[in-house]
């Protein structure tokens, strides 16, 4: 049974910034409404919860074929609701207030007013269930959903636990694990809550904060975003206590702003069936992940990306001993490394020139590249760093010399490489003039052998952890138990990290970082190196704040700067001396990625950094084994670190590039080079009878795009053109702003080579929008598309994950001129379709590559669908159980970038001369579904029944990862394994492929989770028809009736 209501508190958090009252800060108490459990209806008895819940709300718990009834009640001060995921409901319980169609009691649910009760039902049917592959429960949360990202920033979230038939004990407790923890990590921002204005209040001087709220001055504004754990910053949540030995449930969530990256010191995870030290999680991105608890001690649990952990975003777990508990019996050998720690100079271009550049080499990107080296402020290439240097011996007089297939690893430490069962010991020489350590992620240690620095003691200014002064060595043991291992699930060798822990941040900045290998017995061979791959590379995609580095006044020096003249605040300088290097090179300036056809080569990703770290690499001409997928990116976060692998059957030199375009523009980007190394070509493509020919005829079209044709918040219900109304900004259209109207140059089909009649959109493909067709090919095919470029700059077409000779390549980054036309043929590989356990038809994408940030924010994008073999009619119709197929681009279209920018200003705001003021570059960020905003997709429409593929992708810069949440239903995302979702994830880069079998009628929101990104128009709706629907796929005022529900194996009730 469950009782809830939501009250008034006050939250408590202390730390060593942003918690201070002042005149003009609220500091860190603030009022929030949370919610709260209760014995029974009368709402008069709380349940009270773990000390480190904070200010989460109760964790309700379910199991498949239940029925939740949750009475609500509402003791706050103005309308609040409920609203799951991952569970079915109809529209009288789904918590959520749009424009959706519905009426009368089906509104109730939406929004309860103050001092009235409302019941919720949810149900955990079948066609909701976790998976085979899934966890016995897997976590989701609940939060109101009238303005969902004010209602989250208020205080108003919790976890829903949906299990497997069996996994709960009559007192809901999990028979499977001894503790579960709920781990709520978000950035709150406190002036964005309903209860803000008395928040203020408690300012020494309201008033005055009150003028700065309303001013949204900058510096107070982001005073007030709290980087919290459950409520808490800087480590003031109750600690999360454990015993040796037991198994620990984890259910983490982040729900409105940032994506974090969380460990635990000398912790180790299975998450997904894997293993890590880390685990991603936020912005409607729910995970469960779990440990075995080891080593007594305190450990720090913290977001690994560096400004959330900066910024306080950090707890405890309290391992307590327990008596009989053995340590897990290792030691099979003892693997020693003699490591020093040294300052050098280190040049981020040694060659002095560009030497790989991602599209078409222009004056204009050669400015951008030497802005880094000649402007004003900035340091230029060569900066003091410290780096980790191996030596032979103890003596550390003579260095082990890389060889030449290490001469890829620029400024990474010395890879370090053990197996299960080993013990791994670090002789630390530290030859620089501050203090460091040696910390390693996902190895067992003890708290004599931690190189984190930090406070262990909540009484006590003590801080614990192993350093090297300057001239002094430092000894570590690490080891590596079974359950710190790979699973069957994973590589040979799980990839982690390790670096300097004096100062988390800073230490990473000034180069002291390395790759580490954790290896099933058995792996490494005499020389220490994985048996069964021929070339092994660690790969580092970063951008380096040298401002935060602990030796920048130092670089400043070297470049024979006048250090009074570089004002280190500067946004401005802080950008040029921001290097955005793969390695610590910059523009194709590391080498020794060199491999032959038919290698086996392994791949080590590794994550560093910053909250706009989510790199995303892209290999050109090959593609890499990741998860069972067969693609040509893999996904890193701070923090996180992956291993794929590749087996290059194309020779040529390629580009191996950021994901994101501005750190591609700005650097991140070299070569690989595949030699055919006198081998016969291995054959990729399987011969068959005969090879169907797939032509499609494709231009690029100037056309006037209307982002929003219909003017209208789904969410307020407001007229957009009210400047009252949430969302006006980006539908302004006055002589000083262009409004939604905007010239661009798309991809559009043609009838024939002729080019004179563009092939018209039916009710199967309207959904697309500004998207170019959907190019499909089944394996074994060959794609050709003719294409005739329309525009009046130069572009091409480039299908991603389709291999391509040097040649063509070359080709497409040319470009095709101005009324010319080319035709480009791809034969479709076994290795670029699905993967085994994959979807028939698996989603990438297409794009024009000549300048590509430019021609992306002009609106040259598009689907592109592989399948696998006899799935497709000569038509490209699908002859599988899949009924519909949908493409959703996530995009965030600056239109600062577009080809045609000056020329949409210049016609429609014609007044307006300032092109940086702020107000207006955030008018021209339109943050978009397939080029729409505010709810605009024409025909997102399926019939009940119907199985939908969904392939979603994201383009654009830091800020375009999102997170796609589907109401009323759910989906799954297969690759290797199967896992149950509404809640698809992409970063710039990317795609996904997921299905979803539509069962639940209703018109249902579609969005991106992140709270800035929703209300700024990411947002629509789709709607599933009855069965009984006839004829063509329409949405008309008929009632949707009530989703067939099965038995319910056990009624949860409330009173």
């Amino acid at each position: 049974m469950v009782y809830i209501a939501d009250v008034f508190i006050y939250l408590f958090s202390i730390s060593d910034r942003l918690i201070q009252t002042t005149e003009d800060r609220i500091g860190s108490v603030y009022k929030k409404v949370m919610l709260k459990q209760f014995t029974d209806g009368s709402f008069r008895s709380e349940i009270k919860p773990a000390p480190w819940m904070g200010y989460i709300g109760p964790t309700i718990k379910g199991e498949t074929g239940d029925v939740l009834y949750i009475h609500f009640r509402n003791l706050a001060s103005r309308p609040y609701g409920l609203h799951p995921h991952n569970v079915q409901y109809f529209k009288d319980s789904e918590g959520s207030l749009y424009m959706d169609g519905t009426s009368g009691r089906d509104k109730l649910d939406d929004a309860v007013p103050p001092g009235q009760t409302y019941t919720y039902r949810w149900f955990m049917q079948n066609t909701f269930a976790p998976t085979k592959d899934d966890d016995n429960c897997i976590p989701v949360g609940y939060h109101p959903h009238i303005r969902s990202n004010k209602d989250i920033d208020t205080g108003l979230v919790g976890i829903l636990l949906i299990c497997k038939p069996g996994t709960l004990n009559p007192d809901n407790s999990r028979k499977d694990v001894d503790r579960e923890f709920v781990l709520y990590a978000d950035t709150v921002n406190e002036t964005n809550s309903w209860l803000i204005d008395q928040s203020l209040n408690l300012c020494l001087n309201p008033q005055r904060c009150r003028q700065l709220f309303n001013q949204k001055n900058g510096a107070f504004i982001t005073d007030t975003l709290m980087y919290s754990i459950n409520g808490y910053i800087y480590g003031n949540l109750p600690d999360f206590p454990v015993y040796d030995g037991e198994k620990v449930a984890f259910y983490a969530m982040g729900l409105n702003l940032g994506v974090h990256v969380f460990g635990v010191q000398g912790q180790s995870f299975t998450f997904k069936r894997k293993r890590t030290h880390a685990v991603v999680f936020g912005i409607a991105w729910f995970e469960g992940f779990y440990m075995t608890a080891r080593n007594p001690g305190r450990w720090m649990i913290f977001c690994k990306v560096n400004y959330h952990f900066n910024h306080g975003m950090a707890a405890f777990v309290n391992v307590m001993p327990r008596p009989g508990v053995l340590p897990p019996a290792i030691i099979r050998r003892t693997r020693r490394y003699f490591i020093a720690v040294e300052e050098i100079v280190w040049e981020y271009r040694p060659f002095g020139r560009v030497l790989a550049r991602v599209g078409k080499g222009s004056t204009e990107r050669s400015r951008i590249e030497e802005r880094f080296f000649t402007s004003d402020g900035a340091v230029g290439g060569r900066f003091v760093k410290a780096v980790f240097i191996e030596y032979t011996d103890g003596s550390f007089q003579r260095r082990k010399k890389r060889c030449k297939d290490e001469k890829h690893l620029g400024i990474l430490g010395p890879p370090v490489r053990v197996e299960v069962g080993e013990m791994l010991e670090i002789i630390l020489l530290n030859k620089a003039s501050r203090p460091y350590s040696f910390n390693p992620f996902g190895v067992a240690f003890t708290k004599d052998n931690e190189g984190a620095f930090y406070k262990n003691d909540r009484y006590s200014n003590e801080v614990s952890g192993a350093a090297a002064m300057p001239g002094k060595q430092c000894r570590y043991i690490f080891t590596v138990p079974w359950d710190y291992g790979p699973t069957k699930e994973d590589p040979q060798c799980v990839t982690e990290t390790y670096q300097s822990f004096v100062d988390y941040a800073r230490d990473q900045y000034s180069g002291l970082v390395g790759p580490l290998l954790i290896c099933k017995p058995g792996t490494l061979n005499a020389r220490g190196r994985q048996r069964g791959v021929n070339k092994e590379f660690f790969l580092m995609l970063m951008n380096w704040f040298e401002q935060d580095s602990w030796y920048f006044n130092q670089s400043i020096s070297l470049a024979m700067l006048n250090g009074k003249m570089v004002d280190q605040e500067n946004d401005m300088l802080r950008d040029v001396n921001t290097l955005r290097a793969i390695n610590g090179r910059v523009f194709g300036n590391i080498g020794g990625f060199d491999m032959c056809v038919g290698d086996q080569v392994s791949w080590h990703v590794l994550g560093f950094g910053e909250r706009f770290d989510y790199q995303n690499p892209v290999f050109e001409g090959n593609n890499v084994q990741y998860d069972g997928r067969m693609i040509d990116h893999v996904s890193v976060l701070p923090g996180t670190s992956q291993t794929v692998y590749m087996t290059p059957d194309n020779p040529g030199k390629w580009l191996l590039h950021a994901g994101q375009l501005e750190t591609q523009t700005d650097g991140m980007v070299t070569r690989y080079n595949v030699d055919t190394c006198n081998r016969p070509l291995p054959v990729s493509v399987p011969v068959f009878e005969k090879t169907v020919i797939r032509r499609i005829y494709i231009a690029a079209v100037d056309v006037i795009w209307d982002y929003a044709p219909r003017k209208i918040n789904i969410v307020t219900m407001g007229d957009l053109r009210d400047p009252n109304t949430p969302g006006n900004l980006y539908v302004r259209n006055t002589d000083m702003f262009i409004g939604t109207q905007y010239k661009k140059t798309v991809y559009r089909e043609f009838y024939d080579a002729s080019f004179s009649t563009q092939v018209q959109r039916t009710e199967k493909d309207n959904h697309l929008g500004i998207l170019g067709p959907f190019i499909k090919a089944a394996v074994g095919d060959v794609i050709e598309v003719v294409f005739k470029n329309m525009a009046s700059f130069d572009n091409s077409i480039y299908l991603k994950n389709l291999p391509l000779d040097n040649e063509m390549s070359k080709h497409l980054r040319n470009g095709v001129k101005p009324g010319d036309v080319k035709i480009y043929r791809w034969l479709v590989p076994e290795r670029s379709g699905p993967g085994r356990n994959e979807p028939n038809c698996v989603g990438y994408t297409y794009n024009s590559p000549v300048y590509p940030h430019k021609d992306i924010a002009t609106g040259l994008i598009g689907p592109l669908l592989i399948c696998k073999r006899g799935v497709l009619d000569v038509y490209g119709n699908r002859m599988d159980k899949t009924n519909r197929e949908f493409a959703l681009a996530f995009v965030i279209f600056n239109e600062a970038n577009s080809h045609y920018f000056d020329e949409n200003v210049r016609e429609r705001a014609p007044n307006r001369t300032n092109l940086d003021d702020s107000i207006f570059q955030q008018s021209n960020n339109k943050f978009s579904i397939n080029g729409f905003i505010f709810s605009n997709i024409p025909n997102l429409e399926m019939i009940e029944g119907d199985t939908i593929a969904w392939y979603t992708f994201s383009f654009g810069n830091f800020n375009g990862i999102h997170s796609n949440h589907f109401h009323g239903q759910t989906f799954i995302k297969t690759s290797a394994s199967s896992f149950r979702d509404d809640v698809v994830g992409v970063v710039p880069g990317s795609y996904e492929t997921v299905e979803m079998f539509a069962d639940n009628p209703g018109t249902w929101f579609v969005h991106c989770h992140l709270g800035l990104h929703m209300s700024a128009g990411m947002m629509d709706t789709y709607t599933i028809l009855p069965r009984n629907h006839r004829g063509p796929y329409r949405v008309g005022p008929q009632m949707l009736r009530r989703a067939r529900i099965g038995r319910a194996l056990r009624r949860r009730i409330v009173y």
